[in-house]
């Protein structure tokens, strides 16, 4: 081999390869650790801003269910004030005929 050439033994050399493979584990491994603390950070993130669709979306069904309630009170009170006026009307030309 071309290291032995250098004053490398075979012994040397594979001492050599396996303090890189040892230090390229520990490296892969720190960085596996720290992809796996930014997964979960970012999972954390993602449910807290589900939660938050969650309750925006709770707001929005109930607005639009007052909305609708409001509407519906609304039309009811227009009939109201329609058939009121229509009997105050009767009424009037009744007391006056």
């Amino acid at each position: 081999m071309n290291l032995t050439r250098r004053g490398l033994n075979e012994q040397d050399i594979n001492d050599k390869e396996q303090t890189l493979i040892n230090n390229l584990k520990i490296y892969l491994q720190d960085l596996i650790e720290s992809e796996t603390k930014e997964n979960d950070l970012l999972q954390s993130r993602i449910r807290a801003i589900l939660d938050e669709c969650i309750h925006l979306n709770r707001l929005l069904k109930l607005d639009y269910s007052i909305q609708v309630r409001l509407n519906l009170f609304f039309s009811y009170l227009n009939n109201f004030i329609y058939i009121y006026r229509k009997l105050k009307m009767k009424n009037y030309h009744y007391l006056n005929n």
